[in-house]
């Protein structure tokens, strides 16, 4: 079997391909290629072989910071991937993820020596962009998902340092097993990376959903300001947590049309310096010279900040409110599907209940039970169902609450 190791880089469609092969995942699987879930990057990877996975910004903003309880769900996840590749029944593995990059060599060497004794081979895929034309998108990025400010990404631009997290891969994996690919128009497999990685890892177009659309948009130079003005007012985070009172959601408001969003010049002009070194070694290692595509001159709307700061107040505190309620209906149906026996799918509907609501205490309680649940009282729940389910939820949330106002002697809730 083939194992495809797809590590990026970020700002080069990683999202895109990793919502084509997600929602594809069944048909793929009949074509004899494994894309694991249960989500929809192998980033659950990252997390098992990391040496320290709360420490990662990901499981922090997700809220999980108990190592034991990370290694716990990615092991089962490992288990159950591990599980479903003991038959030889599929050709070619693709593990994605651009927090694959964080990994250490030695994390790495361990990754690489658990998949060895299915995967005759193994080959990094990369995708790699112009840093000037990476920091423009990773700023877009940043700004819209509220983690910095615009003055932040302006004074320290983010992209990727191709000379730092190359090597390691070249080290584990040898240089011939490493593919790097240019994230430019001319040079992907009919202009689209999705196209462009399906080619390479030979998977046949037909297995991919026509539904799975899923890209990162751009941000006008009107949504970026709002969005900072977002981020004043209700920061993405409160110290190494995500602020209840910010908003998870905010598509619509990336949505605002206007001119195009650029880089100042001499921000772009500082990151054409810093980045000499990583042009030079994908030239060098990989003969790869990245062109640095055209962009428009900075410009925007004459706002005043009071103006912005009053419109994202506005935005946000109803977008709050719009989480919280969804929050409450995902974790209802948490519940229902202990009812009906199937803690996975309760599981994912409480991970989801907190994504919108990470304070949603209940919910965060319920899924650890759900990790713990015994067949005993999963056999209550049953009953229960079968006795008030026919009422409705909320019948059936009070026989819940029933059920733990008498709680049995095997000493879990239920």
């Amino acid at each position: 079997m083939k194992l495809f190791l797809h590590i990026g880089t970020s700002k080069t469609g990683t999202s895109f391909i990793q919502g084509s092969l997600a929602a594809s995942r069944e048909k793929l699987a009949r074509g004899g290629i494994c894309y694991p879930g249960p989500q929809q990057s192998q980033f659950w990877l990252v997390s098992h072989f990391h040496e320290a996975p709360e420490t990662i910004g990901l499981n922090i903003k997700r809220g999980y910071g108990d190592r034991a309880a990370i290694r716990a769900d990615t092991t089962r996840y490992l288990k159950r991937l591990d599980d479903a590749l003991k038959d030889n029944s599929f050709d070619s593995l693709i593990l994605s993820s651009e927090y694959f990059s964080i990994l250490s060599a030695e994390a790495l060497r361990e990754l690489a020596g658990h998949f060895q004794k299915v995967a005759s081979e193994v080959t990094v895929v990369c995708y790699v962009r112009h840093p000037v034309s990476h920091a423009a998108s990773a700023m877009q990025q940043d700004v819209k998902t509220g983690h910095r400010t615009l003055k932040e990404c302006f004074a320290e631009p983010r992209f990727s340092r191709f000379s730092r997290m190359l090597p390691k891969f070249i080290e584990v994996f040898g240089k011939e097993n490493v593919v790097v690919r240019p994230f430019e128009y001319d040079a992907l497999h009919e202009g689209d990376v999705r196209t462009d990685f399906c080619t390479f890892a030979g998977i046949d177009p037909s297995l991919i959903e026509e539904s799975a659309t899923f890209r990162n948009e751009s941000v006008s130079a009107e949504a970026a300001l709002l969005l900072d003005a977002l981020a004043e007012s209700a920061p993405k985070l409160e110290g190494k947590r995500r602020n209840a009172d910010r908003a998870k959601n905010l598509r619509g408001l990336a949505a605002i049309g206007g001119a195009p969003f650029a880089l100042p010049e001499e921000v772009a002009d500082r990151v054409r310096a810093a980045c000499a070194d990583d042009l030079a070694y994908l030239r060098e290692t990989f003969g790869i010279a990245l062109s640095e595509p055209e962009m428009s001159p900075a410009t925007g709307p004459d706002w005043s900040q009071e103006t912005l700061l009053d419109l994202a107040r506005l935005i946000n505190d109803q977008a709050v409110e719009a989480e919280r309620l969804k929050a409450i209906v995902l974790y209802q149906s948490g519940v229902l599907a202990l009812y009906d026996n199937d803690p996975e799918r309760a599981i994912a509907s409480f991970d989801r209940a907190l994504a919108f609501d990470p304070e949603l205490e209940v919910a965060r309680k319920e899924r650890a039970d759900a990790r713990l649940e015994s067949p005993a009282t999963a056999k209550l729940k049953r009953s229960l169902l079968s006795v008030f389910g026919g009422h409705g939820p909320a019948a059936a949330l009070s026989g819940l609450k029933l059920l733990r106002d008498r709680q049995t002697d095997e000493g879990g809730s239920a």
